[in-house]
């Protein structure tokens, strides 16, 4: 999935673009490659590592950032890509569980989704 994200700040190119790497650094963000006006980044290494939920949902798995010039300032443009593949998986085990062990598992699991 696709999100974007768009602001307008007035100040000049490179303090922006500055400012916007130094932020991806601190953030631990392992792959920043660095275009014209296009700042793509992702965490990189391996997407299955088990965090907790909390954790996961917190940075960004891969995105960019494009900074365009506007009349007399500048417009910030974050694209950032959203996968739902383990969510995915886990309602499909869930369902086959059910279907092959018990059916009282698909109550559970439909509780489980529920409270989240």
């Amino acid at each position: 999935m696709k999100f974007q994200l768009q602001k307008t700040v007035n100040s000049e190119f490179e303090p922006v673009r500055e400012r916007a790497i130094k932020v991806l650094k601190e953030s631990n963000y392992l792959e920043i490659e660095v275009s014209d006006n296009i700042i793509f980044f992702s965490l990189g290494g391996n997407d299955w590592k088990i965090v907790s939920r909390s954790e996961s949902y917190k940075k960004i798995k891969k995105g960019k950032l494009e900074i365009t010039k506007t009349e007399n300032n500048y417009s910030l443009k974050i694209i950032y890509f959203v996968s739902l593949l383990s969510e995915i998986i886990l309602v499909l085990l869930l369902l086959a569980g059910g279907f092959l062990i018990n059916h009282n598992i698909l109550l559970l699991a439909l509780l489980y989704f529920l409270s989240r």
